[in-house]
């Protein structure tokens, strides 16, 4: 019972760490310092992608106008649909400003939360597996084979955890997993030949 418990524990912990928001707090700087884009409109579009989300949820849940995990459909919806005005806010200021893989970056990660959105009014998908396995394949592409290892090793340990919280099933991880290189090659293609 005590190994259960602390295992929970585990898995909450992990589990809020590694929220969908982390991963482009990470990813653009790396991005930013390896193709030599300004580091300083990375950490602008962290603040907006990652800061501004986590820190609303923060005021949110402290004065209890949301459920500590946004279990309830329409909150679900509703921050999805605000960290979606959120990146497309970044994305057209990374347009503005010219910087071709920071605006490549977030428009991949645009493209995530768009099909997060649709697919929450078809059937749960795990935005957390998603976007982190999201943010493998963005790795393995354009960083590092190296780095796209680690954060596999991350999204295996986070699809266990959404599933160790009882948060999504098996079915719901496996399908994030299963439409995270589609995603990734929708957005890819379409900001290759279509944005750009």
């Amino acid at each position: 019972m005590i190994k259960h418990q602390s295992m929970g524990k585990v898995a909450y912990i992990v589990s809020k760490i590694m929220n969908p928001y982390i991963h482009p707090a990470y990813t653009l700087p790396i991005i930013a310092l390896k193709y030599h884009e300004p580091l300083l409109l990375a950490l602008g579009g962290i603040l907006l992608l990652s800061g501004l989300p986590i820190t609303l949820y923060g005021i949110l849940r402290y004065f209890h106008v949301v459920s500590e995990d946004l279990s309830l459909s329409f909150e679900r919806k509703a921050f999805i649909a605000f960290t979606l005005a959120l990146a497309l806010t970044v994305f057209v200021i990374y347009t503005i400003f010219n910087v071709f893989f920071l605006a490549k970056i977030v428009f991949i990660y645009l493209v995530t939360i768009t099909v997060s959105l649709i697919a929450d009014f078809i059937d749960k998908i795990s935005i957390h597996v998603l976007t982190v396995f999201i943010t493998f394949i963005i790795f393995a592409k354009y960083i590092s084979i190296t780095g796209a290892l680690l954060i596999f090793l991350v999204s295996i340990i986070v699809a266990w955890t959404r599933i160790k919280l009882r948060k999504h099933s098996l079915e719901q991880v496996i399908w994030a997993f299963a439409v995270a290189p589609l995603v990734f090659l929708i957005g890819d293609f379409l900001f290759n030949y279509v944005v750009k």
